[in-house]
């Protein structure tokens, strides 16, 4: 399980989402295209993000 702030990585964004890897990648790419205007490469964000559920 992960959890990923907005804010965190930036932005004056609260947007947070939570759940498995797979599912927060999807999620907070979905929400950076709609509300930022950028796409992340799937896979970086879930090197990413499997990084920080290890050390949450």
């Amino acid at each position: 399980m992960v959890r990923v702030v907005c804010h965190d990585y930036g932005y004056d964004c609260e947007f947070m989402v939570t759940g498995d890897v797979d599912e927060v990648v999807e999620k907070y790419n979905q929400h950076n295209e709609e509300e930022h205007g950028i796409e992340y490469v799937k896979e970086d964000l879930q090197q990413r993000f499997m990084e920080l559920e290890t050390s949450q």
